[in-house]
């Protein structure tokens, strides 16, 4: 009779094998990832399910899930008070997020606010405006038409 250790080195010499046991070990650090989550915050299951609006049962669920949604991800940073962040990492160490967070209403307030000053004050001003566009794009269209020959058109 072989050994445990003896057992583990030839799993980890095959390398299907090998990738179906580091493929488990990444879904068991996401499965303790998530409850380490609320337990960040010092909350028990029931708890933190109450401030998610969920039933104790799926909050466990969700934990001891190997495929979480990123929505549901995303919820229960939120319920934690945390911001999501996402990003891939490559070999060589680059960082790429991959998920932004959406933005709230007072930075698209001062969007806003930033480009009132170039917005034109009356209907006036708009029909200037449009008028100027239009005539720069008639200027650009006739330039580069005068550029091509007649055999090209």
């Amino acid at each position: 009779m072989k050994d445990f250790q003896t057992e583990i080195d030839a799993a980890m010499a095959d390398p299907v094998r090998r990738a179906r046991i580091e493929q488990y070990g990444r879904e068991i650090d996401m499965i303790l990832a998530l409850s380490a989550l609320r337990e960040a915050v010092g909350m028990t299951q029931e708890d933190f399910a109450a401030a998610a609006s969920m039933s104790q049962e799926n909050v466990s669920r969700i934990e001891r899930a190997t495929d979480v949604k990123l929505s549901t991800i995303r919820r229960l940073a939120r319920t934690a008070g945390a911001q999501l962040e996402l990003n891939a990492v490559f070999p060589n160490g680059k960082k790429v997020s991959l998920f932004r967070p959406r933005r709230s209403a007072l930075d698209f307030a001062g969007i806003a606010a930033d480009t009132a000053s170039r917005v034109p004050a009356t209907a006036e001003d708009l029909d200037g405006l449009i008028g100027r566009g239009m005539t720069k794009a008639a200027v650009a269209r006739e330039a580069g038409t005068r550029g091509r020959s007649r055999q090209s058109r």
